[in-house]
């Protein structure tokens, strides 16, 4: 996710210069034209020959404004899909420019203006356009796309901060995306069908009575949901309809032997005897068409 995310940033500013080019007169020319892109520390060692960009990922630290604990379920062929939800995290790049083989103030001047063309194309964008985040892991972020912003925060003091990369203080900008990295072993498949008791008495002294919580899912045999069905418990008197998906519930059944019984549209009738509280596999229910003739 991260590489995708440097890539992703290096995209931005290499279709720049083909947008410069395509549009010259809104664009003119300029130094980040014929720039090349790194992603190297820039130590002392690191001297590039060639006007150069340098976005270097020195920080990544975890949003808690965007982080959340609640899971995603979804529901496909009559199972429950439990996704945790993803880690949100800033990546904080610091941008540098490098003049080439340009000396003294043309080449502080050359710099300065690659920055600033740098700047010019990021802040253009309070999220990354969708353009550019497709074929990359990145396509369905949620949220929807990665932040970026122009960022101050972490370099209090500059001059330590190159030190401790091994080289002398040198003009940069800090550039800060936002993006979700999902967990490994994040998915979780369970059956969507669940039983809930629930005892009560009217005092300690009473016997405790139990209720429980079905529901099931009624299919034709191509495992599609059958909307508006009649769902009836008939020895318990209960009655409830499908959701446009196929699912239905009861909240207050006694356990036990019960007849069920459905009736859709379209459908042959069927009438199950299952049993309650059981296996979440019985409560889901399969009709066959009715026969035309």
């Amino acid at each position: 996710m991260i590489r995708a995310l440097s890539e992703v940033l290096r995209r931005i500013l290499e279709d720049s210069q083909h947008w410069s080019t395509e549009f010259p007169a809104a664009y003119p020319p300029s130094e980040l034209m014929e720039a090349h892109f790194s992603f190297v520390r820039p130590s002392e060692s690191f001297t590039p020959g060639q006007k150069m960009v340098n976005l270097f990922l020195y920080a990544v630290n975890e949003n808690v404004e965007l982080r959340s604990n609640e899971p995603t379920i979804a529901r496909q062929n009559g199972q429950a899909i439990i996704r945790r939800p993803a880690l949100r995290v800033n990546c904080s790049y610091l941008i540098t420019a490098w003049a080439g083989s340009d000396t003294g103030d043309e080449a502080a001047l050359i710099e300065q203006q690659l920055l600033s063309q740098v700047l010019q194309v990021l802040s253009g964008y309070s999220t990354i356009p969708a353009a550019f985040l497709k074929d990359t892991p990145l396509e369905d972020q949620v949220p929807p796309l990665p932040l970026i912003s122009a960022q101050l925060e972490g370099m209090q003091n500059p001059a330590e901060f190159w030190t401790a990369l091994g080289n002398k203080l040198r003009p940069s900008i800090t550039v800060m995306a936002t993006i979700s990295i999902p967990p490994v072993f994040s998915q979780i498949t369970a059956p969507v069908v669940t039983t809930r008791s629930t005892r009560f008495s009217m005092n300690s002294a009473a016997e405790t009575d139990t209720l429980v919580q079905i529901g099931g899912q009624i299919v034709d045999t191509a495992d599609n949901g059958i909307e508006n069905a009649v769902v009836d418990l008939v020895d318990a008197g209960l009655r409830t309809y499908t959701n446009s998906e196929g699912y239905y519930s009861f909240l207050r059944v006694p356990p036990g032997s019960h007849t069920l019984r459905i009736v859709a549209v379209g459908f042959e009738p069927k009438t199950e005897t299952i049993d309650i509280p059981g296996r979440s596999q019985l409560y889901q229910i399969t009709l066959s068409k009715q026969n035309s003739n």
